[in-house]
């Protein structure tokens, strides 16, 4: 069965992506990413996970939301200043050459590669992936930048969200 979500995957394997920052989920990837660069608005794409707005509330930055065309590429209605920043959902992992073209006219990226997980991060662009859209772990991101915040992160624990996964191992994913 396929839901919303894979079964528990014990096995140790080697990770995909490797010198990186490690944190627990993708969003706080993107307030990472927030707080390093003193962005003070960032640009979303309508069609994005609410979860998202979470750590811009969390850092109190100002955000508006842009219209996609119909190959899911952004129409930006104006331009966007070096204290802003535009949020680029690489959907599906199909949009890495639109992303290329992208980097050529538009500055402050940051590259939302949660369901492009084997998309390789481009050279010089804030990039965050989740390992839990693609494997049966309760949490687990990546992120790529060239900014590093100066304060200590707090250890995070995960039991408390492996709950579903585990009832999906006994129960199946109808339940």
């Amino acid at each position: 069965e396929i839901g919303g979500y894979f079964g528990l995957e014990l096995e140790t394997k080697s990770e995909h992506h490797t010198n990186c920052l490690k944190l627990n989920l993708g969003r706080n990837c993107l307030e990472y990413i927030l707080r390093a660069q003193t962005f003070k608005k960032i640009y979303l794409p309508f069609y994005v996970c609410n979860q998202l707005l979470e750590p811009l509330r969390r850092a109190n930055i100002e955000f508006d939301f842009y219209s996609v065309n119909e190959k899911l590429e952004p129409l930006l209605k104006e331009a966007v200043h070096d204290h802003e920043a535009v949020l680029f959902v690489n959907y599906f992992g199909l949009k890495q050459l639109a992303l290329k073209n992208l980097m050529k006219s538009q500055f402050n990226l940051i590259v939302d590669n949660t369901q492009a997980f084997f998309s390789n991060p481009l050279k010089g662009l804030d990039t965050f992936y989740s390992a839990r859209k693609f494997f049966g772990v309760p949490d687990g991101a990546y992120l790529f930048t060239s900014r590093q915040l100066d304060v200590p992160l707090a250890r995070g624990t995960s039991y408390q969200r492996r709950q579903h996964l585990l009832k999906r191992k006994d129960c199946s994913a109808q339940f």
